[in-house]
């Protein structure tokens, strides 16, 4: 379907934010093509929506990419956290030999076993 001119025009103006050249011209003919894909309804919707985010797709876009700063932060599965589910396997300890239950995804203890062992082998019985 072709797409209506105010929504041509929101996204023409939202892609004159981006930096000029080839980049610019390349969101413009994705950004073109996503209003063909639409009805004339949602065509308006969509390109409002391009226009609200063009400032911080301007600013991803410019923006230096430091892998010093980058970093990613490692965070407990929700279900591990609420001590729901945890996929429990055992590890051993190669300085003495124990072994222990520990969870693969988050790395807790089990609190029924925690690092004592397996404890059939814990003799005494």
């Amino acid at each position: 379907m072709r797409p209506t001119p105010v929504a041509l025009g929101l996204v023409r103006l939202s892609t004159r934010l981006l930096p000029a050249g080839e980049l610019r011209q390349r969101y413009r003919w994705e950004l073109y093509g996503d209003l063909s894909a639409l009805d004339r309804t949602h065509q308006l919707t969509y390109a409002s929506g391009v226009l609200s985010t063009a400032w911080q797709l301007r600013r991803e876009l410019t923006q230096e990419i430091d892998p010093m700063n980058d970093t990613t932060t490692v965070r407990t599965p929700l279900l591990c956290r609420l001590n729901l589910r945890h996929h429990w396997h055992y590890v051993t300890n190669p300085e003495d030999g124990h072994r222990s239950r520990v969870c693969s995804r988050c790395g807790k203890d089990d609190p029924r076993l925690g690092n004592a062992g397996n404890p059939a082998a814990m003799g005494g019985w």
